[in-house]
């Protein structure tokens, strides 16, 4: 098929995530982020040129509320792997749709948008990425969902209301997307929101009375 084309989907991106269990009790927290107005292209889908399959080229645009995305891409077989590289670019997407993604991370994005660009190199199961992003009005707060719960923190949540993040982040990832428990929204995120939230005084946070969930 040299060519796939979609216009106007809208797509649901859904996560099951693990909650706040115990007592013989097992939670689950739902996630979802809405696309809207997505367009997305495909070519070269199984298409062979002098024995080898050509690699296919991808594009998928769309909006996420009042932000916009843009991917491009192509994905390529090796004699022992497969090989993609893509770029996302960011416009005005909103922090906080994110941070909604991630439950261990004992901080998440509350307010603000970022723009920037990810780029991403995934061979088999190893996956590597780069991102630079520009942070506008982005405030953290304590991750409700994360397995370690706090008790009583009121200084650090007043500190966190009081951190309004203006600036650019680069950072980088590398993970291996076969192992259990794998998320891609969380493999991007949390080495910018350790660059993001350096100044904070973190080891602080988790000295705060806390109780353990068990997994």
């Amino acid at each position: 098929m040299p060519h796939l084309e979609s216009r106007n989907l809208r797509i649901q991106w859904v996560e099951q995530m693990p909650s706040d269990s115990g007592g013989g009790l097992l939670r689950a927290t739902t996630s979802t982020i809405y696309l809207e107005d997505v367009y997305a292209r495909f070519d070269n889908l199984n298409i062979e040129r002098d024995g080898r399959l050509v690699p296919v080229t991808f594009v998928i645009d769309g909006r996420a509320a009042d932000g916009k995305f843009s991917l491009r891409g192509r994905a390529e077989s090796l004699p022992d792997a497969r090989r993609v590289l893509a770029a996302i670019y960011l416009e005005n997407i909103g922090a906080a749709a994110f941070g909604r993604m991630v439950v261990r991370s004992a901080l998440v994005p509350t307010a603000g948008t970022m723009t920037g660009r990810i780029e991403v190199d995934m061979t088999g199961s190893t996956l590597g990425c780069r991102t630079n992003v520009t942070l506008q009005n982005v405030q953290y707060g304590l991750n409700p969902t994360a397995p370690l719960q706090v008790s009583s923190c009121a200084q650090v949540e007043r500190e966190l209301a009081a951190l309004h993040l203006n600036r650019g982040v680069f950072a980088t990832c590398n993970d291996d997307t076969a192992r259990p428990g794998f998320r891609f929204v969380q493999t991007f995120r949390e080495p910018r929101r350790r660059k993001a939230v350096g100044g904070f005084e973190i080891p602080r946070f988790l000295t705060c009375p806390a109780r353990s969930v068990p997994s």
